[in-house]
């Protein structure tokens, strides 16, 4: 009988092992998940915009087919003002840095989130205008930092159909 319980534990085990490391998922998918298909509501470090009354962003992150694009809402006095599409990509290894190819929106065509933390109800980090920017910073040639922190709130609002 002791053979038979070896060979059935053994099994389980087997089959445990199987359905656990095939379930699991790499950081790339679990956070373009928590990233993408919500609205995530916040007020950029844009100049333009500064001063706004009730100024702030809402972004819509998607994914499908491995191609990644959104688009930023942008609200001035609580009205909807216009759109931005733009698309994205993680621009490292630790998924913690989404790159947004808005296309020329400023005088550079790609901004970037450095995601310091990211809940089910927040992103947390810092918003850079211009790519070139976050590097600087990342390079220690500038202290650029504190004036980009961004929090970006999960809302329930849909994108707008325009």
């Amino acid at each position: 009988m002791k053979p038979l319980h070896k060979k059935i534990t053994a099994i389980l085990l087997s089959v445990i092992s199987i359905s656990c490391l095939s379930s699991c998922q790499n950081e790339e998918e679990m956070e373009g998940k928590m990233l993408t298909g919500v609205c995530w509501e916040g007020v950029l470090p844009v100049k333009e915009n500064h001063g706004q009354e009730n100024y702030f962003s809402r972004f819509f992150f998607y994914e499908e087919n491995g191609y990644k694009y959104g688009y930023e809402e942008v609200y001035i006095k609580g009205q909807y003002d216009y759109t931005y599409e733009f698309s994205w990509y993680w621009l490292d290894d630790a998924y913690s840095v989404a790159a947004i190819n808005y296309g020329g929106r400023w005088q550079s065509d790609i901004s970037c989130i450095d995601i310091t933390k990211i809940t089910n109800n927040y992103i947390y980090g810092y918003y850079y205008i211009d790519l070139a920017d976050y590097w600087a910073y990342k390079d220690g040639n500038t202290n650029l930092r504190g004036d980009n922190y961004i929090e970006l709130k999960h809302v329930d609002a849909p994108k707008r159909q325009d």
